[in-house]
C-alpha cells in the first residue's frame, strides 16, 4: 500500500515534527551541561577566593581549562 497526496504530506509532517522533537531535547540536554559548566566554574573561582582570600589567575584559567574540554558541538 502507497500513501499519496495529503496521507503521504501528514507523515512526512509528522517525521519532521519527530526529529525536531528530539533535535530539541538534545539541544536542551547540551544546554543544561553548559549552564551547570558555568555554575561550576563560578562556584571553583569564588571558593579559590575564599580559600586562598586571593584569586590566583593561572589556577583559574587552568580550572576553566578543565571544565571546558568535553564542551559539545551545538550543530
Amino acid at each position: 500500500m502507497f500513501l499519496q497526496g495529503s496521507e503521504m504530506t501528514t507523515l512526512d509532517n509528522v517525521a519532521d515534527w519527530h526529529n525536531l522533537i528530539l533535535k530539541w531535547d538534545r539541544l536542551n540536554d547540551e544546554g543544561s551541561t553548559i549552564a551547570n559548566k558555568i555554575v561550576n566554574l563560578g562556584l571553583t573561582m569564588f571558593c579559590d577566593v575564599l580559600l586562598d582570600n586571593k584569586w590566583n589567575w593561572e589556577e583559574s584559567h587552568a580550572n576553566y581549562q578543565r571544565l571546558w574540554n568535553n564542551q559539545p558541538n551545538l550543530d
